[in-house]
């Protein structure tokens, strides 16, 4: 799709128009045709929040579709409501088969319009036109929005362009991740992260699996033991300040899909288990972003992929292995596979890599899904000061997180009487014990834990969302990064 900006509307040029406007405020009408305050009365459109008015309009011998969407009122507007109404009006349009499209600003002042509001709402509306239909030929022949148009001043053409830029990279892990489970292996994740890397310029690394094994990491290769496809551990490095030795670590679980072993999942759970890569989806393309955005600061990505399955050669609940901490895990459930692979990569980070601060990402629990829904990330770290850092992120990447509690009665649930540790403390607390378990192979370095289950993927289509993967976690990993280097 192409992205452009203008000053002016000229209503000739596009085969739809989307008019955001405020509750109590008269459109300006003059650059429109004269029959449109006619059809705004009759559709007693007021601007009311997420109110709407659609209808076309001969121009030129061409019917122009006219959408006029409301922000409600002004002292009440937010980043994130203008997100949800804008990019829901493009979503709209987007399925009418309309091969140009304009978004015009000027019913919005001036100082409204900062760059993180002209970001977000350019961010929303690019990922409103993402559609996952590459299986499906009757949608692969309708027509797609060919050329989006933002109408405001030309001194936001730079937020428009990082708004396009980072919903890229946010399609590209959606892409990652809607892929069905059958056409991504782990061999297709390092194909997807190799051409991240060489068009972003970052230096990369693939172990194989005889690597994997002389550096001990028996967790990880435990989950892959089932599976015909061997696994994969991917370092992606960005180093954007060789004079510093302090180096973030972005470790994402890469699980390309999981039946949960001999602790099966059952049907319905695991019709989505492709899902199960959303943050190695997100470290992948936070990659891509933060090299376009050239902070001054040293990232490394890792990503240990897999997949989770059954056969003679799976691990066991029972089994006891050494994880290359040296440290011993007791399996009580198969089905708790994604901590153990990130144990792995976590000590690989700080051995290996001398990571200073480390950021884990994944799609890591079902209990965080009970407790915060679709809408939230939960977020664990023991250090305030680092909760105050991925607030700010979160913020300023239009991501929702909730901290979620970790202290010694979550540690003690993972206690073991067999081993140093136990891959599960049970059902109760599930999100807090599973992160606490993470947490034990961090080695005391500054950590963030962020469990994306919910939001990572979408049961049902959002304002700006169809139902499937998100990207959840890539701009808030970008503004993470970016909030540290400065």
């Amino acid at each position: 799709m192409n992205v452009t900006t203008s000053s002016n509307l000229d209503i000739t040029k596009y085969n739809g128009i989307i008019i955001p406007c405020f509750e109590g405020q008269q459109p300006s009408l003059e650059t429109l045709p004269q029959q449109t305050a006619t059809y705004l009365k009759a559709n007693k459109f007021e601007g009311k929040y997420e109110s709407k008015a659609m209808f076309a309009i001969p121009v030129q011998e061409t019917l122009v579709q006219y959408l006029f969407v409301g922000l409600g009122k002004k002292e009440e507007l937010t980043v994130e409501k203008a997100m949800s109404v804008i990019g829901s009006a493009v979503k709209t349009l987007s399925k009418k088969e309309l091969a140009s499209v304009a978004v015009s600003f000027t019913e919005i002042e001036e100082s409204i319009l900062t760059e993180h509001f002209v970001l977000s709402v350019v961010k929303a509306c690019s990922l409103a036109c993402y559609a996952f239909d590459k299986f499906m030929e009757k949608e692969k022949e309708k027509q797609k929005i060919e050329t989006l148009t933002y109408i405001l001043s030309q001194t936001h053409i730079q937020a428009v362009k990082k708004g396009v830029s980072i919903a890229e990279d946010i399609t590209l892990a959606r892409l990652l991740v809607d892929e069905p489970a059958n056409l991504m292996k782990p061999k297709n994740v390092v194909e997807v992260a190799t051409r991240v890397c060489q068009k972003a310029g970052i230096e990369m690394k693939v172990f194989e699996k005889e690597e994997i094994e002389k550096m001990n990491m028996n967790a990880f290769l435990s989950v892959a033991k089932g599976s015909d496809e061997e696994p994969r551990l991917i370092v992606m490095k960005y180093n954007g300040n060789p004079d510093s030795n302090e180096i973030v670590a972005l470790v994402g679980k890469g699980l390309t899909y999981d039946s949960g072993g001999y602790s099966i999942k059952p049907t319905n759970s695991m019709i989505t288990m492709k899902s199960d890569m959303g943050g190695s989806a997100a470290v992948i393309g936070a990659m891509s972003a933060i090299a376009k955005e050239a902070p001054k600061i040293n990232v490394v990505g890792i990503v240990a992929t897999c997949e989770n399955m059954i056969s003679g050669r799976a691990y066991l609940p029972g089994d006891v292995l050494t994880s290359m901490s040296g440290k011993t895990i007791e399996i009580v459930n198969t089905d708790a596979e994604g901590r153990l692979t990130l144990a792995d990569a976590i000590t690989y980070a700080i051995q290996k890599e001398h990571a200073t601060k480390i950021v884990d990402i994944c799609t890591l629990t079902g209990a965080v899904v009970v407790a915060l829904g679709e809408d939230y990330a939960g977020v664990i770290t023991r250090e305030d000061s680092l909760w105050k850092d991925i607030q700010v992120s979160a913020k300023t990447a239009t991501e929702s997180i909730w901290r979620m509690p970790i202290d010694k009665n979550f540690e003690k649930k993972n206690k073991s009487t067999i081993a140093d540790i136990k891959n599960s403390g049970g059902r109760w607390g599930g999100c807090s014990s599973a992160g606490a378990f993470v947490g034990a192979f961090t080695e005391g370095k500054p950590w963030i834990h962020i469990d994306i289950a919910g939001s990572a993927y979408l049961e049902s289509e959002k304002p700006y969302f169809t139902a499937g993967a998100t990207g959840s976690g890539v701009h808030l990993l970008t503004e993470l990064v970016k909030h540290w280097a400065k």
